[in-house]
């Protein structure tokens, strides 16, 4: 009785252990291939549209092998107004992989018409439907302009974009990844880790949308994919600290080793950095690095009590200690009750030059006007570590004249800050930014004409029209948060009439003629309504047509 019960568990074991390692793809599974062209400008057409034939005239049909391609000539047509159209690639399924090879060569003549790099907005989309669920959460490509996209449960789209180049020979390769419990700290502490063997698989994990704020580096994913090369790197990683907050993660690593020569500081250094997440995938990014160095103080820039955090019912709390501290001292100045939020007496300092305690704080007791920053831009606080991410003039000494963005890490102990971390690094100017998001997103640029929308320098909107809506109304395209500017002017004079935030609507108070210039202050979009005259204020604001 006992052995059976025994074979009974383990069976069970077995079953919930296959369950839980089932591959994003089963062979034997029939997969509907189907493709679809879209250049810039134009909506998304399905290959057999090109020849005037109904969407699923050209549709491929499959079963899916670890041993056998299942696509070997896929889009090849006979009998079309070109002749016959021989296959553009071979496509190789696996349980767990995706490969694309061109097949034509340089004679070829139907598909020579189409070699050549993508322009931006041009897409080429390969639907692959299967007869029953996939298991596939995401994909990685080891091609920058190819991206897996799962649309349902039954369907997955890879995607050819912008920078692709299509020419004889060329390939790529696609990996599954079935449902996985990684957290997003576990995944960002992967993008440095990964820096070690150059493992591209964590790339996987960035969306191609990728919003970049180190300023040095171009804003989106491909930049990105060339830290990671395949190969050891030399490179030594050591992260410190990190933890998750909502959609957040923060991370102080050193990076060591071969890294000076390859990022070119050559030096080792330490970087502060934090993702968004949506979705588990990274969308944006941000990051101080500054160089390693010894002060011969007895205490480093990175010892100390390290994370996991502890006390985690006491975040809102000690968020809320960080956002008054921050304001109180770093902003307004006023370090009269200094000890209402430093633990002087316990307190571990690691910033550079600034001694290993609390006595260079001890000595601002009781001063006010000594503000150090300008504006908080960040706050993210997890249990007792809190990081504050701010901008404010030069405290070092370096550049007087010089902008810098402060990075300051703290942990909290029975109400009071007992240990501070810091990186500080120094803004450079606008003019040697390697992208429009700017170091925070609140400071993103575009040239005059252009408004800026999540990572994108977009044109202003044409002139709108004035409606009525019993008041004067302005529906501008521009982006519409609630804090949109609408100024209101009168004509001939152009004198400024009104000036809302927020509210599209106006009621003139006499007769006459006016126009409204909307502002995003968020992303600089403007747009202007041409101007309209009121002939009669009955039932507010008639409109003369």
């Amino acid at each position: 009785m006992t052995k059976n019960i025994l074979c009974l568990i383990i069976s069970l074991f077995w079953v919930v252990y296959a369950q839980a390692q089932t591959p994003p793809l089963s062979e034997g599974m029939d997969i509907t291939l189907r493709n679809t062209l879209q250049d810039p400008g134009e909506p998304e057409v399905p290959y057999s549209g090109l020849f005037g034939l109904a969407d699923d005239a050209f549709d491929e049909f499959a079963t899916l092998s670890n041993t056998v391609s299942e696509f070997p000539t896929a889009l090849a047509q006979t009998g079309t107004p070109f002749g016959d159209i021989s296959g553009l690639y071979d496509i190789d399924f696996t349980e767990n992989s995706i490969e694309f090879t061109a097949l034509p060569d340089e004679t070829d003549p139907f598909w020579t018409n189409v070699f050549g790099v993508f322009p931006a907005g041009k897409f080429d989309r390969y639907y692959f439907t299967f007869a029953e669920p996939h298991n596939i959460v995401s994909g990685a490509s080891n091609y920058v302009s190819v991206n897996l996209i799962v649309e349902s449960p039954t369907v997955i789209v890879v995607e050819i974009s912008e920078g692709y180049d299509l020419n004889p020979g060329i390939s790529f390769f696609i990996s599954l990844n079935m449902a996985e419990e990684l957290t997003n700290e576990e995944k960002a502490r992967a993008f440095n880790e990964g820096l070690i063997n150059g493992d591209a698989s964590v790339i996987k994990w960035i969306r191609n949308d990728y919003l970049q704020h180190n300023l040095g580096v171009p804003t989106g994913k491909a930049p990105i994919a060339g830290f990671y090369g395949g190969q050891p790197t030399g490179i030594t990683v050591d992260i410190h600290r990190s933890f998750e907050v909502g959609d957040y993660v923060f991370a102080q690593t050193t990076l060591g080793g071969t890294w000076g020569a390859f990022f070119g500081s050559n030096t080792d250094n330490i970087l502060y950095e934090v993702w968004r997440f949506e979705d588990g995938f990274a969308v944006e990014h941000w990051d101080n690095i500054v160089p390693v160095i010894d002060d011969m103080d007895g205490t480093t820039q990175t010892d100390g009590v390290t994370t996991p955090a502890i006390d985690l019912e006491l975040t809102d709390a000690n968020n809320a200690l960080l956002e008054e501290m921050s304001q109180t001292l770093f902003i307004e100045g006023d370090w009269t009750n200094v000890s209402s939020y430093f633990d002087l007496d316990n307190y571990v300092q690691h910033s550079v030059g600034a001694g290993p305690d609390g006595a260079f704080l001890a000595s601002l007791a009781g001063q006010t006007g000594l503000s150090f920053y300008d504006d908080i831009k960040f706050i993210h606080t997890l249990g007792n570590f809190g990081l504050v991410m701010s901008q404010g003039p030069d405290i070092t000494g370096q550049d007087p004249d010089g902008v810098y963005a402060y990075y300051d890490l703290f942990r909290i102990d029975n109400g009071l800050i007992v240990e501070h971390w810091d990186a500080i690094q120094l803004i450079p100017p606008q003019e040697q930014w390697a992208h429009n998001n700017g170091k925070w997103g609140d400071d993103a640029f575009c040239d005059e004409g252009f408004y800026y929308d999540s990572g994108e320098c977009l044109a202003n909107p044409g002139d709108g029209e004035i409606a009525r809506e019993g008041a004067l109304y302005a529906a501008t395209t521009c982006p519409v948060d609630g804090n949109e500017i609408y100024s209101w002017y009168s004509v001939p004079d152009n004198q400024l009439v009104a000036q809302l935030i927020g509210n599209p609507y106006y009621s003139p108070a006499k007769l006459g003629t006016y126009y409204v210039v909307v502002n995003d202050p968020d992303s600089n979009c403007t747009q202007t309504f041409a101007p309209r005259t009121i002939t009669s204020l009955d039932g507010c604001c008639e409109l003369d047509d």
